[in-house]
């Protein structure tokens, strides 16, 4: 009985394969057709994935202006698309409308349509859930794109086609693109959106911008470049990636999630920002992570009890008392830092090669530790980049810089190898 009920169930199994193998339409079937009165738009009707050339090779493409793609395709489909629309269009399309495609792997192979001359609009297919990474770098005539309102994934670069407005010449030389951005509504995102990919929105060119709160993972460059003047992250995003907002000149002020955990490399480098308050779950930072901007207050957080490696490379604040939850300094931290006067507390207990180097305003440092210590190489130069010229990070002016110890020490930090080399050293 035991043995008849498994060969039942494998015939059903059997049955159930072939029938998903069995072809539904045979190999080149899809077809073309003109809508009635439009010599300017071709609709393709895909009826099995990888029919495009063939269908295509049969067609006058002469004077068409849109293509629109309906039914099946896959990323070969995808390519000999590309290669038409470079070749045969010469420049000539403008809309390109996927909206009832079904791409078989789907979404978009990486760039699939890298630098198309003149295209204005284009339509992702309404049932992927990602719009796939770079589909359309460098067309920089893109006018108006339309993403899916299902999509949970926004690729890398997705909106910076619509937002660049400067082409490249082949000499290297750039030039304005005199036409409009697209309206700030197509820039928002449904409520099923939870990633978005690098350089998603760069050179944005609206104030503002709303994202949804189903947005959790938001990544490297975002917003860089953008015209934002303030932005809240969504609630349950953890991490500021790296660049999120590089050079986003025009930024004054930024809403941080109370669950965030992370503040990536260069993350607010070059904006207006005077007020950062780091929430308390913030117990990782990257290098640089405060660099590029000239802050007047900040809050930091009670669970970050480390500065990492050149974790303060390139901050603009004239003084800094470090925080009494952080214990440990990183290797050249403040490097190429504008701090004048620092203060360390006696509860750290790890100091970094070359934590103080590469601070070129420095005028005071306040130190509190009884014991002077161990510093034999604690400021010697620090290699940064091997590569081309070498950078290093160059050790403190011990001519220039005050070196203030507790009252009674004095005489310790003179003997001391490493701290001796100050010139100035001050009990207080």
């Amino acid at each position: 009985m035991a043995t008849r009920r498994i060969l039942g169930f494998l015939s059903i199994a059997l049955f159930l394969l072939a029938s998903c193998n069995k072809e539904e339409f045979p190999i080149n079937s899809s077809f073309f057709t003109n809508p009635e009165n439009d010599s300017k738009t071709l609709v393709y009707e895909g009826k099995k994935a990888g029919d495009f050339e063939h269908a295509a090779d049969q067609m006058d493409w002469s004077g068409i202006k849109k293509l629109i793609l309906k039914g099946h395709i896959n990323n070969k489909d995808i390519g000999i698309i590309k290669r038409y629309i470079a070749e045969t269009f010469d420049g000539e399309l403008r809309e390109l409308d996927f909206r009832d495609a079904e791409v078989f792997e789907g979404q978009f192979i990486n760039s699939p349509f890298h630098k198309l001359k003149n295209l204005e609009h284009f339509v992702y297919p309404k049932k992927i859930k990602s719009t796939g990474d770079n589909v359309m770098s460098e067309s920089f005539w893109v006018r108006e794109i339309i993403i899916p309102q299902d999509v949970e994934i926004i690729g890398d670069r997705t909106f910076e086609v619509v937002s660049f407005r400067i082409d490249f010449q082949g000499t290297g030389q750039v030039f304005p693109i005199d036409i409009p951005y697209m309206p700030k509504e197509r820039y928002q995102l449904p409520k099923t959106v939870k990633e978005i990919g690098e350089f998603a929105y760069r050179y944005y060119p609206y104030q503002e911008l709303s994202l949804p709160e189903s947005v959790e993972t938001i990544k490297r460059g975002c917003f860089a470049n953008s015209k934002l003047t303030s932005f809240t992250f969504p609630a349950k995003v953890t991490a500021v990636p790296d660049e999120c907002f590089f050079l986003s000149n025009d930024l004054e002020s930024i809403n941080l999630p109370e669950g965030l955990t992370s503040i990536g490399s260069a993350a607010f480098e070059g904006t207006k920002i005077q007020e950062l308050l780091l929430p308390d779950g913030v117990n990782q930072v990257g290098e640089g992570f405060l660099s590029g901007i000239k802050l007047k207050k900040i809050k930091w957080s009670q669970s970050l009890t480390e500065l990492s490696v050149r974790a303060m490379r390139g901050s603009q604040l004239d003084e800094l008392h470090i925080p009494d939850q952080i214990t440990k300094i990183g290797e050249s931290c403040f490097y190429q830092s504008t701090i004048k006067r620092i203060w360390f507390h006696q509860n750290i207990s790890s100091l970094g090669l070359g934590f103080i180097n590469g601070m070129s305003n420095l005028e005071e440092v306040h130190i509190t530790w009884a014991i002077p210590p161990a510093a034999n190489s604690l400021f010697n130069d620090i290699l940064i980049s091997p590569l081309g010229k070498p950078e290093y990070n160059k050790s403190p002016d011990f001519e220039k810089v005050k070196l203030f110890v507790p009252k009674g020490t004095s005489i310790a930090y003179k003997n001391a190898a490493g701290w001796k080399n100050f010139k100035q050293i001050i009990e207080e």
